[in-house]
């Protein structure tokens, strides 16, 4: 099926640069420098450039993938200590496991951004987070939450932590949701062995004994699985977890339909048994 053309005036508002379209020219406020009615994006091909070139990043032409690069890296540098602190209190994860995936919120719209990479580690899709107001399913409280989003076409979903797949990594753990690979990340990097036991590390070490011999990633949702994914699990053990409901039981039969019926099939299937764990997901489960 052929795709469609991309609206690259809806495809930047989407990151929340706003254009105005001229001929054949879109025009709005550079993001790197500021400068109003200066940067210029093909609309028939979404490449941009600042007519000021007044930094480096204003500097030659941009294309979809170098400006959610250049979006993330600038982010980053001003992503406060408090933002991150306010994200760790609502979703129940330490700041520093945001650091360290490199989460920011961005410059333009204040939405978080959650940057995916691929295996040469560059970033090829910022998935991002908006604020809603939701019920709380056990309590019926008000509270704020995260609806995640996919970057449009020509962008795509990708495998969360696709970069840190190795061929000496024996065991893979697949997870439901890119919020539960960073706190089962967050886990292992707070665990040492001692003798046959586990024991809790007070600061995380991201190259732990556990996260170095295992790989975590994640699916973006329950209904999002590729075929070009196989590849990865080819010949190793498979851990998969995915949510406590109907959803996520769903999501790891059609997995494992998948792959055993593929010729890159894993050396073995695992999963999660969540019979009389009254708990949504692995947040809720783990009160680290």
């Amino acid at each position: 099926m052929t795709e469609q053309p991309t609206d690259w005036r809806k495809w930047y508002f989407h990151f929340g640069l706003e254009l105005q379209k001229n001929g054949n020219q879109l025009i709005g406020t550079c993001p790197w420098c500021s400068k109003d009615d200066h940067y210029y994006i093909g609309a028939s091909n979404g490449i941009g450039t600042c007519q000021r070139a007044a930094t480096d990043l204003c500097t030659g032409n941009t294309n979809h993938y170098s400006f959610i690069q250049k979006l993330h890296q600038v982010s980053l540098e001003e992503t406060t200590e408090q933002a991150y602190q306010q994200l760790s209190d609502n979703r129940n994860i330490k700041s520093s496991t945001f650091t360290h995936f490199k989460l920011a919120q961005s410059v333009l719209n204040d939405n978080w951004l959650i940057p995916s990479y691929n295996q040469k580690k560059k970033v090829v899709n910022l998935y991002q987070c908006l604020e809603i107001n939701k019920t709380n399913k056990n309590t019926d409280e008000p509270e704020i939450g995260y609806d995640i989003r996919c970057s449009p076409y020509p962008l795509y979903h990708t495998l969360y932590g696709v970069e840190t797949v190795k061929k000496k990594h024996t065991c893979i753990y697949l997870v439901e949701g890119l919020w539960d690979r960073m706190i089962w990340t967050e886990v292992f990097a707070h665990l040492k062995r001692s003798g046959n036991n586990l024991v809790r590390m007070g600061q995380p070490n991201w190259k732990s004994e556990l996260l170095t011999e295992n790989c975590i990633v994640a699916v973006p949702g329950s209904n999002v699985f590729k075929d070009q994914w196989f590849q990865f699990f080819k010949g190793k053990d498979l851990v998969i977890i995915s949510d406590n409901d109907n959803a996520g039981e769903q999501m790891t039969k059609r997995v494992v339909e998948k792959l055993m019926s593929s010729n890159q099939q894993p050396k073995g299937i695992s999963g999660m048994v969540w019979d009389g764990i009254e708990c949504n997901d692995i947040r809720d489960m783990i009160q680290f």
